[in-house]
């Protein structure tokens, strides 16, 4: 009985840590060279960081004021761009150090 429920257990918590959850994220887009001049003119955000999306079309970058601490987070293609996340106060993760 014992192997029963461990068997059972063990299948149910295989499906808990594999679902998926899907949401509906606001987000923010316009075309791309407009939205990044933007964030670079009003907000004087630089890129930091940039890489290439899992579907190869497009990209993401984040943009940091490293005066104010200001950051947003960006998805864009040739096209349209759009802002994920936006925040400021940010903590630096430095790996390694």
């Amino acid at each position: 009985m014992r192997q029963l429920f461990t068997a059972i257990l063990l299948v149910c918590m295989s499906f808990y840590t594999t679902a998926q959850v899907r949401t509906q994220l606001q987000v923010v887009c316009g075309e791309t060279e407009s939205l990044l001049k933007g964030l670079q003119g009003k907000f004087q955000e630089r890129p930091v960081w940039t890489s290439v999306a899992d579907d190869r079309r497009s990209m993401f970058m984040l943009l940091f004021n490293e005066q104010e601490q200001n950051w947003t987070f960006v998805k864009f293609n040739e096209d349209i761009a759009c802002i994920l996340a936006a925040g400021d106060d940010g903590l630096w993760l430095r790996p390694g150090r």
